[in-house]
Formats: structure tokens, C-alpha cells, sequence
């Protein structure tokens, strides 16, 4: 054991720095430790009391970092220690700033950085614009005919999300995420993202060991890379309702703009549409989106005898195809005029038509071209899905 130690004011200093708009402070403590014998063994930090990871005792804000032991002089009997305190960098975590240094490594609260930047994705959705201040309602982006506008994009933006983390466990298990997006709502900062608007994109790793405390920490430092797009898309979704006055609960399928993150948005198109009975259709299907029954080149209406002998008669309904049954799968169809005698005719659609969801041709316009209605627009998981909190286990709270 040492004959001696004591705190010394010769070699203590103290420095503020502000560099990239982070203020950084450091501060030294200086110790003199008289040896019993020449062949004593030392442990610095025992002896003097300090390990790494402690705070200063006047200035508790900067934490030890790192020390250094040497002779003074020729002596072999008295040794000079220096323990090094610093602050470092951190984002605020549960509303107060705490350095990283504070806490071992294995629990240390993770760091992290954003980036936004400008994507350029397709949308099915847009505003018409009705005067220099205001626009409609929120539409799909279709013609007055009911066609799909190819080609309509819009920029949004993409915010890239870096965290760093010390993580003790073999960390190629993440690996295999990449990919993948969130099922449960993450906060980060004020940042709110709802199940599947943030997708990991990968990890980089790096061996690390670092001394904190009385241990020596083994592990990787590792930085995640996560990217957050809301998406904010006019679809169809299931929600929950309860009737007030029975209190019992049903699922409502309504139309609203949802965030639909990296889901993809999909209006129910075809070329192919099941075949519905023209006396039997509802009022939203469309019986001249599928074959009907024709009669000198022309549709008209009638009845079919047991032979499929077809016998126009105004007072009748439109047909079928004989042998075509209510539900079967068939081309879709558009009207087209009979050239060499007139009357209407029906040829098959060279772009998908709006379905709706039993498959069925939907409506979409009256008459005179006004949308009656919308087309189904479902948006669809394209990329698994994983709980981040859980397979990362990701310090950012």
C-alpha cells in the first residue's frame, strides 16, 4: 500500500471549447503517490479513488474519460496521476440533457441524427385546384371517363435517421431486418411514426472495447440506419366503431387520408371482371364493363330460349352471353360503336376499369362525366414487418 497520496494543484487545469456549435469541457485532477518500496504494484484508480465514469466533484457535469501514471522525475518512489474529465455530446433524453459518459456502456442511451430530404414517388390522389387560394377535396387522379392518370408523381419528403449504440451482443443478427418496417407507433424527439412509416435500412458495425467503472467492456459500436416517409394517401381502412347506444362495436370501412408509410396505395383495376346478371347488378356496378349478349352485331336486350337462340324484345333486360353464368371471370368490356348499321357494341377494354371489391365493375361517373363514385383505393404491406423496440432493443428514452 502506498505510503502517501495526495491531490496536487501543480499539473490541474481546466478548458472550454465550442467547436460546430457543441460546447465541450475538460478538466484535469493531478495526484502524488509516495510508494512504499520501489517493486510496489499500483492500482491508480483504487488508490486515488476515481474510475472512469465518475463525475468531477465540483463540476459534476463532466465525467472521468481517461489516466495516465508516470515517475516523477528519476524517483522510483513517487508517481504522478492524472485523471482527464470531459463532457461530451448527447441528445436530451426525458427532457434534460445527460452525457453519455455517466453510465456504463452496456446501458448508455443512444445517440442519434436526422437528415430530410426530397423523394420522388407516384400518387393515385390529387387536388384540383379551383381558384389562386383554394382546391377541392382530395380525388383519385382519374379522367372524366374513369381512366387512372399514368405517370402522376409528387415529391415528399424522405427523413434519414441515424443511431448510434453500443450494443455487447453479436450484433449480425440484425442483419437480416434490412428491409423491414415498424409495427408498433416510435417516437423520436417530437417526431411521431406510426406503424409502418419507418423502415431499417441497415447496420454498420465495428469491434469496440472500452474501460468505464471497475469493468473492461467488450462489444461493437453500432449505427443503425432507419428511413421515415409519412405518405399521406387518401385510402380505404377498417376502423372499429361503437354504437352508442348499445355499446357494441363494428367494424366501418371508411374513406380518409391515412399515413401509409412504405405500404403501397392500389386502386381495385382490372382487365378482367366477374360477371354479374344485368337485372341483378346494384346500382354502383356497371353491366357495360362486362360481355353482354348482341344481336346483329349490336347490344340489345331480349331473352335467351333453352337452345341459346337469342330473341330481341325492348320490354326485356340485357343478357349475358349464353353459357355465361352469374360470377364467372370474363374480359372487360367498353362501348363502342356499330360502324355499318349503328346502335352500340361492346369491345374489350385495352386499360384496366375500376372493380369493385367482389370483383364486379364499379361505376365510377354518370352521363354527364361527374364522378358518382370513387374508385377503391386499398393500400397494401409490400415489406415485412418487425417491432423495432423489440428486435433492436434500441436506448433512445
Amino acid at each position: 500500500m502506498p505510503s502517501a497520496v495526495t491531490e496536487i494543484n501543480a499539473g490541474a487545469q481546466f478548458s472550454r471549447s465550442s467547436e460546430e456549435n457543441q460546447i465541450s469541457d475538460s478538466q484535469t485532477r493531478a495526484f502524488k503517490i509516495v510508494l512504499a518500496s520501489p517493486s510496489e504494484f499500483v492500482d491508480v484508480q483504487a488508490t486515488c479513488g476515481i474510475y472512469i465514469g465518475n463525475p468531477h466533484p465540483i463540476n459534476p457535469g463532466i465525467f472521468c474519460v481517461s489516466f495516465d501514471a508516470r515517475f516523477e522525475g528519476e524517483s522510483r518512489m513517487v508517481l504522478l496521476a492524472t485523471f482527464n474529465y470531459r463532457s461530451t455530446p448527447s441528445v436530451q433524453q426525458s427532457g434534460e440533457s445527460k452525457d453519455p459518459k455517466s453510465v456504463p456502456p452496456d446501458i448508455r442511451p443512444a445517440n442519434w441524427s436526422t437528415s430530410s430530404t426530397l423523394a420522388e414517388v407516384p400518387k393515385a390522389v390529387w387536388r384540383k385546384r379551383l381558384s389562386a387560394t383554394t382546391f377541392e377535396g382530395p380525388r383519385p387522379a382519374v379522367n372524366p371517363a374513369g381512366d387512372m392518370y399514368d405517370g402522376v408523381t409528387a415529391l415528399e419528403p424522405i427523413v434519414s435517421i441515424k443511431i448510434d449504440q453500443w450494443e455487447p451482443n453479436d450484433p449480425t443478427r440484425f442483419n437480416l431486418y434490412a428491409g423491414s418496417v415498424n409495427l408498433e407507433t416510435i417516437n423520436l424527439g417530437t417526431l411521431t411514426m406510426t406503424p409502418g412509416t419507418v423502415m431499417f435500412r441497415g447496420v454498420s458495425t465495428q469491434p469496440a472495447l472500452e474501460s468505464w467503472g471497475t469493468e473492461i467492456y467488450r462489444g461493437w459500436r453500432c449505427t443503425f440506419e432507419f428511413a421515415f416517409r409519412r405518405n399521406r394517401t387518401r385510402v380505404r381502412v377498417i376502423e372499429t366503431v361503437e354504437d352508442p347506444e348499445t355499446g357494441e362495436e363494428s367494424e366501418v370501412e371508411k374513406v380518409g387520408e391515412t399515413d401509409i408509410g412504405w405500404d403501397i396505395a392500389v386502386p381495385l383495376s382490372g382487365l378482367n371482371v366477374k360477371a354479374v346478371t344485368p337485372a341483378n347488378a346494384a346500382a354502383d356496378e356497371e353491366i357495360f364493363a362486362q360481355p353482354l349478349a348482341h344481336y346483329e352485331n349490336k347490344v340489345q336486350k331480349g331473352f335467351f330460349n333453352a337452345e341459346g337462340k337469342f330473341t330481341p324484345n325492348a320490354n326485356g333486360q340485357y343478357q349475358l352471353p349464353f353459357g355465361v353464368s352469374q360470377g364467372d371471370r370474363v374480359s372487360a368490356m367498353v362501348k363502342v360503336m356499330e360502324y355499318r348499321e349503328g346502335g352500340m357494341s361492346l369491345a374489350r377494354a385495352s386499360a384496366p376499369v375500376a372493380l369493385k371489391p367482389n370483383g364486379r365493375a364499379l361505376k365510377t361517373h354518370d352521363e354527364d362525366g361527374e364522378l358518382i363514385n370513387e374508385p377503391y383505393v386499398y393500400a397494401y404491406r409490400v415489406q415485412p414487418g418487425v417491432n423495432f423496440t423489440t428486435v433492436f432493443g434500441l436506448r433512445l428514452f
